[in-house]
Parts: C-alpha cells; sequence; structure tokens
C-alpha cells in the first residue's frame, strides 16, 4: 500500500520541478 503512495510522492516531486523549470524558461525568453 504504502508504495503506491511512495511512487505518488516521485511523481508530485517530478511535477513540481517540471513546473519550476517551466517558469525559468518563460522568464528566459522574456
Amino acid at each position: 500500500m504504502w508504495s503506491v503512495g511512495y511512487a505518488g510522492v516521485i511523481i508530485l516531486i517530478l511535477a513540481i520541478v517540471g513546473i519550476i523549470l517551466l517558469i525559468k524558461n518563460l522568464n528566459k525568453k522574456k
């Protein structure tokens, strides 16, 4: 059961990192 939650945490971290990189790329274009 906890392994499913662990995978969810990894996906959540990857999503946050992806959003941060996306914001940085948008700032670079400006």
